[in-house]
């Protein structure tokens, strides 16, 4: 059981990592026609991965206080505008496998 909880916790790391090895190898490509579509939306994952990890761990670190308005609607900002910027990288990422697919068939 305590392996599981271990997984939990660093499988969010652990796909930051991959992510990150993803763009160094895909920024090691020849050009290909929607490679940079690609490249931009491993860069939005990445940035995604790593604000979430600061908003959570920001969030968890401190003791446990009750949140005012004004805090609790900055952290719902917060949360909602990453999630939008993941939107935007999922949206991007299915343009480059698009673009991909027709470059590479030439």
């Amino acid at each position: 059981m305590k392996a599981v909880e271990y997984l939990y916790q660093a499988s969010p790391w652990l796909l930051l990592c991959l992510e990150s090895i993803a763009l160094i190898v895909v920024l090691t490509w020849p050009a290909v026609k929607g490679k940079w579509w690609l490249v931009t939306s491993l860069l939005v994952f990445v940035l995604v991965g790593l604000c979430t990890q600061m908003l959570s761990s920001s969030s968890t670190l401190s003791e446990p206080v009750l949140l005012g308005a004004d805090e609790y609607q900055q952290l719902w900002n917060d949360w909602f505008q990453l999630s939008c910027l993941a939107l935007v990288g999922k949206v991007l990422f299915v343009i480059a496998v698009f673009q991909l697919g027709v470059g590479l068939k030439r």
